[in-house]
């Protein structure tokens, strides 16, 4: 076997020597050279595309589409939704609410105290009472009322809040979120 590979090797070097004796002029060789660099870095371009492109058969495609957000963590707490904000400079979680559970929008005050006999829709204040005599939460995509406590002795928005961001811290801590 070796003597084979001696043999073919010494054949292969004859011919170049034969090669390089001849009157070839220099600007064949050169051409020669250049022409199979070219060759060789267009099969060298081939395999990487080809090696960077391929995939197992019967895969699917790499997915293109719009990467999914990670959800908002929230809680339900006294039947309305209240988010983490993911904001926790200040002295602790911050928790974005009231909203309503179905459609996410924030909900507003009804003042049913109002001091003209007539209830009024109004922003969320921390000191507002929600509860059934005092007011209500109230969706205005949905229509929907919603109270603390049922239909109860109301409780403060702050309150409300605290209430909710200890159930959210208790779900970070728990890995739930």
């Amino acid at each position: 076997m070796w003597s084979s590979f001696r043999d073919s090797l010494s054949d292969v070097l004859g011919y170049v020597g034969d090669f390089l004796r001849s009157d070839v002029e220099v600007w064949h060789l050169l051409l020669g050279v250049l022409l199979a660099v070219v060759i060789a870095d267009m099969a060298a371009a081939a395999f990487v595309v080809w090696w960077t492109h391929r995939r197992p058969v019967g895969t699917a495609p790499p997915q293109t589409a719009v990467p999914v957000k990670k959800q908002t963590p929230f809680v339900i707490s006294d039947k309305v939704r209240w988010e983490d904000t993911g904001n926790y400079l200040g002295g602790g979680m911050q928790v974005y609410g009231p909203l309503c559970p179905k459609d996410y929008t924030p909900l507003r005050y009804v003042n049913h105290r109002s001091t003209w006999g007539e209830s009024k829709t109004e922003g969320i204040g921390e000191n507002d009472l929600v509860g059934e005599y005092h007011g209500s939460l109230i969706c205005l995509t949905c229509d929907e009322t919603y109270y603390f406590n049922g239909e109860g002795p109301g409780k403060t928005v702050e309150l409300a809040r605290a209430e909710a961001r200890t159930r959210l811290y208790g779900m970070r801590n728990r890995d739930e979120t």
